[in-house]
């Protein structure tokens, strides 16, 4: 018997994109004419995915969670997905489904993976996460990846050392890039499995002392803050 904690806002995403036609274009976006369809979209997938996950195992209570109002991310580092396109009336209208008519929970200030994150950590790293997020990876636990129908597991050590890894390569889709020039073939020598705290910060710390010098501590101290995930209060 498991909870079972949902990125509802991948579901969101998901059910707003059309698709392409035969030829690989793009068919018409959808538009507020097709609400009914698109949330009776968003209710299938998430019966769905409860269906998958009752294949193995019985769910006691599911949590679904979604983007709030403000983000601490973008205040403490205005570039922060800068990159990304405004939200579309569509997908601003689903999410006010989720939450007003399916119980979803707004994580107001923060992001719907820290909410994941808090929910996860009140039962103990015990709960399935229904996600396709890499961030979420730095959690101990067992995910469901809906999208592609898999699983895995994640040990203590393994989220460790994706936590030390992302902070290393930052995160292009999420404007985050502290170490331009260090990518994934650097920080996989540079960080390995089964270091301890103080083996992966002395590590990380070097590299962000050579790319920014005596800044290096501020720089380093503000990546942590905006990949690692946070406790929602």
């Amino acid at each position: 018997s498991k909870y079972v904690i949902i990125d509802a806002d991948s579901l969101v995403h998901m059910v707003s994109y059309s698709g392409k036609n035969e030829d690989g274009e793009n068919l018409p976006p959808y538009t507020e004419d097709d609400m009914e369809l698109l949330e009776g979209k968003l209710r299938e997938l998430l019966l769905s995915i409860l269906n998958r996950v009752e294949e193995k195992y019985n769910i006691i209570k599911y949590y679904l969670c979604a983007k709030g109002v403000g983000n601490f991310r973008k205040d403490i580092y205005p570039p922060y997905k800068a990159n990304r396109p405004s939200k579309s009336d569509i997908i601003m209208k689903l999410f006010d489904y989720l939450v007003k008519e399916m119980g979803a929970i707004p994580a107001d200030g923060y992001e719907a993976d820290d909410l994941v994150y808090t929910l996860s950590a009140s039962y103990d790293h015990s709960a399935i996460i229904v996600a396709v997020d890499k961030d979420l990876l730095q959690i101990p636990s067992i995910f469901y990846n809906h999208q592609k129908d898999s699983w895995i597991q994640v040990s203590e050590t393994q989220a460790r050392l994706n936590l030390a890894l992302q902070v290393l390569t930052g995160d292009p889709s999420d404007n985050v890039n502290l170490t331009p020039g260090f990518g994934i073939k650097k920080a996989v020598v540079t960080v390995t499995e089964g270091m301890t705290d103080y083996q992966y910060v002395k590590s990380i710390f070097k590299v962000y002392s050579k790319i920014w010098g005596d800044t290096a501590k501020e720089k380093l101290r503000l990546c942590y803050n905006l990949l690692k995930l946070h406790y929602v209060k």
